[in-house]
Formats: structure tokens, sequence, C-alpha cells
């Protein structure tokens, strides 16, 4: 038989010596060695570099495009060098198919300390957004981020002008609540290792902190309460993982909340008014509002919270989408600045989004009486929290106590953004 076998090939299950296993790896490497020189050809630099990334944080979606520029190549079909413009149209397309065709079940569990946390996480629920024009939700296609400066130094002018041009368009946040979130270190193999810190007046709180568990205001879901008033916070910074049929209350009476869709869809229902929110998007709800929240397919929620501080004033229902907001001056400043809340009197606070380009950071180095709640929804980066300097990445979150020193500089190779929750209209004798 052994003899039979080794006639015939060594049989279909034999194992391969090790010269049969190394002449694969050789074969493999050259035929893709070969498919790589032929993407090169194929495509302008801009094109390759965009694709680069993509595959960061999409290897399906980016090896997808190759094989269809390689198949149109092979039918003669690309007459000239495809474009950064060209190949971000075969992204959409390759985005809408994959939009009408994949179903994702949904495992939370945290994963790890990645460089680029987006390598790891892909929750494309079926959520995509019906306006073509707003932000795609949970396409992981990061079409819109920012190319690799140029090697000269033009004016001043230009390089605000074409960093402005390149920041990106849309975003996705299914990084912070997907299952491989482990996945770059080993905890179990680091007994008692967190990155998070609490100190008397700020705590940094990593995703292997987060602690889900029921919520009497919550049906079919779980919250993790990262800042609440037990560390002496005037507010309650929360996500919220929302399974398939589950439902929202409010918070108790005299309270306040925001809600941020990091992935999925949820029905926001407020007095007489009932809207859906994608990712990206943002509701208010006044505390004398009566609402719930509900979600079909499941959905990840970020949620600030706090009892309502003014008299004599009543704020309304706001929601919106993030990208749909205006980009605010910020004098002395590089990065940019959306509010998500009305600046008027009527609100006691506000939730800002920033956003910086790689190598900007905040010239101001706060110290101020308003607490803060962040998220780093994307990117990385160092931040200043008193005397200390800490690197974080998307997912982090950070609590900062009136008059803790505070400042941020963002690292790496793509834009990072963050949510931030403010006080605003609250009298300094009374915060």
């Amino acid at each position: 038989m052994a003899q039979l076998m080794q006639q015939q090939g060594g049989g279909a299950g034999a194992p391969k010596s090790a010269e049969e296993m190394q002449a694969a790896e050789e074969q493999r490497e050259a035929a893709e060695e070969q498919r790589r020189a032929m993407l090169v050809n194929l495509m302008q630099p801009a094109a390759r570099d965009r694709l680069a990334r993509i595959s960061l944080v999409k290897p399906d979606k980016a090896r997808a495009i190759e094989d269809m520029l390689i198949m149109a190549a092979r039918r003669g079909q690309i007459q000239e060098k495809v474009s950064e413009p060209r190949l971000i149209e075969l992204l959409e397309q390759v985005s809408e198919q994959t939009e009408k065709k994949t179903k994702v079940t949904i495992q939370r569990r945290r994963g790890a300390l990645d460089d680029d946390w987006l390598a790891s996480f892909c929750l494309p629920r079926v959520c995509a957004r019906p306006d073509n024009n707003k932000t795609p939700a949970m396409s992981m296609s990061m079409l819109g981020t920012r190319d690799r400066a140029s090697d000269s130094w033009p004016a001043a002018a230009a390089v605000a002008a074409v960093a402005a041009a390149a920041r990106q368009s849309s975003w996705d946040y299914s990084s912070l609540l997907a299952p491989q979130r482990f996945a770059g270190i080993a905890f179990d193999d680091l007994p008692g290792f967190t990155r998070s810190v609490y100190e008397r007046n700020y705590a940094l709180v990593s995703p292997e902190s987060f602690v889900f568990a029921g919520n009497p205001g919550w049906t079919n879901a779980t919250t993790a309460h990262i800042i609440s008033p037990a560390v002496g916070a005037n507010f309650a910074m929360l996500l919220a993982d929302m399974k398939a049929h589950s439902r929202g209350e409010r918070p108790p009476e005299s309270h306040e909340r925001f809600i941020f869709v990091l992935d999925g869809v949820v029905e926001v229902v407020a007095g007489s008014e009932r809207v859906t929110l994608h990712a990206d998007d943002f509701a208010y709800i006044p505390a004398h509002l009566k609402h719930t929240v509900t979600s079909s397919n499941g959905a990840g929620l970020l949620l600030f919270e706090r009892r309502y501080a003014l008299k004599g004033t009543s704020p309304r229902f706001v929601h919106g989408g993030t990208q749909a907001q205006p980009v605010l001056p910020v004098p002395g400043e590089v990065f940019q600045l959306r509010k998500l809340l009305p600046q008027t009197a009527d609100y006691d606070f506000n939730v800002h989004v920033m956003d910086f380009l790689p190598g900007e950071y905040l010239n101001v180095k706060e110290v101020h009486y308003n607490q803060h709640g962040l998220l780093l929804l994307q990117g990385k980066g160092i931040y200043r929290l008193g005397n200390d300097w800490y690197p974080v990445q998307a997912g982090d979150a950070i609590w900062m106590a009136p008059y803790v020193p505070q400042w941020y500089a963002a690292l790496g190779t793509s834009e990072s953004r963050y949510i931030l929750y403010k006080d605003t209209t609250v009298d300094p004798l009374h915060a």
C-alpha cells in the first residue's frame, strides 16, 4: 500500500516534504512578485498608495480590486495607468456589491493594541445609507484617507489648501466594538496588565478594561460605563452594545442624553418625532422629552448622559450627521472642528468632533474648568494628561477633570478623529 501511494504521489492526504513545501513557497512568492510588478505598471503612484492603505484595513477588498485590474489588463481593457479618481470609482462599486451581499454575525469581544485598529475590524452590518451622498456606513473602504505629503515644501497657503482637500470625507468606527480587539497583545500572557490609568483628575480607560453588563434601562443590550459621577465627573459616558431587536429607554428623570452611532442602525422616537440614525449620525434628547432607542439588527452606540443643569431654558431635540456639520474656524489651530449641538444658552454641554492629520497637534495646552469625556474614534497619537504622556489609539477613552493640563498630537500615517464631551453653559462656581 505504501509503495502504491508513493507511485500515486503519496496520496491526497500525505504530508509534503520540506523540499516540496519550500518549492511551493518559492513558487507562491514568485507569483506574488509578478503580480506586484503588473500592478505597478497598471496604476499611477497615488492610486497605488491608496490601495496599499486600503489593504491594511480591508485586504479582501484590496485584493478584489487588484484582481479586477489584472483581469481587465489581460483583456486589453486598460489603455492607460489607473488614476486615483478611477480607483475610487472601482472601490465604490465594490462597496455597493459588498453591502448588497454581506451579512455578518457580530460576536463582540475586544481585541488588542494594534498599530492601527482598523486592520482588525470589519462589522459591515446591513446598514448602508440609502443616500449615496451621505457618509458610507460600515464600508471599511478608507476611501478618504489623505495621500502622503509631497517631499517639497510649497508656500504655507498651498500646504493648507492641500491638507484641507486631502482630509477624509468618510469615517468608519466599526473598529471600536469589533471582536478581534485583542489580536495585537496576548493579554492572557500578561497577568494583571492593562493600559488603563486612573488618577485624581483624569482617567485613561483602554478597551481591555471595558466591562459590559446588563442595564435596567436597556432590553437585549449591554452597556459599559466608562465614565460616571463615581469618579467625580458631572456626566456619564457609556457604550451600548445593542443586539437584534433591542431597546433602550430614557435615562432617569431630569437627565439629558446624547447618542452617537458607531455601528449599525437605530431608530429614535422622541416625543412626536421619529428618526433613523446610521453610523456617524447623532441625536440629542432633552431631559424633558420621553424617548426610546431601538435597533432591529443590532448597533453600537456611544452615549453621554447628565443631569440638566440649567433653569428657565428649553433645549430642543437635535439630530443629524457628523459630516453634514460645518467645519468651524479655530484661530491659531490646524485641526478641523465640528460642533454637533447648537451653541446657545439652552444647552449645558456640547459635543465636538476633531480631526487631525498625521503630525498635527493642539497649539493650546488647555487648563480650564470644563470637564471632558473623550473617545478616540480613529487613528493614534500622544495625549498629555497632567504631567503624564500616554500613547493612545482608536477605542481609548479619557476623562479630564477641571484644570487638568491636556494636549494631543496625532501620529502615524492616517488621520485621527476623536469625539469630545464638553460642558459649556455652566457657572464655574457651581460646575
